[in-house]
């Protein structure tokens, strides 16, 4: 049973934390950034490893938290904001090794929304 369904206003993205994913007491916070306004570092890690962005960046907090089951995260990417060829994969940033990391088990749905 999903108890918590979170959407960033404006948008169709949003995470849904399953029941008993997190322990009792725990506010999570998710925040929505455009590429433009990221930290300098992270966005050169992401050029250097030859990846672009090809959305926003959404973050959970706080920092530290552990997930006791799958969270599902979505968002929604453009075909017009991609380029010829391009995969389309989903990355965290591991804040120990200081790189971005793709994360398994992701699955893309071509079906068009809206």
């Amino acid at each position: 049973t999903i108890v918590n369904i979170v959407k960033v206003v404006g948008y169709p993205d949003g995470v849904s934390i399953p029941a008993g994913a997190i322990a009792a007491g725990i506010t999570i916070t998710v925040d929505l950034y455009a590429t433009s306004s990221l930290d300098s570092t992270w966005r050169t890690k992401a050029t250097n490893a030859g990846y672009n962005f090809a959305g926003s960046v959404l973050t959970l907090g706080p920092s530290g938290t552990v997930f006791s089951s799958p969270v599902t995260v979505t968002f929604s990417v453009s075909n017009a904001t991609l380029d010829a060829g391009s995969a389309l994969g989903v990355f965290k940033y591991d804040f120990t090794t200081s790189d971005w990391v793709l994360q398994s088990g992701s699955v893309y749905d071509s079906t068009p929304t809206g």
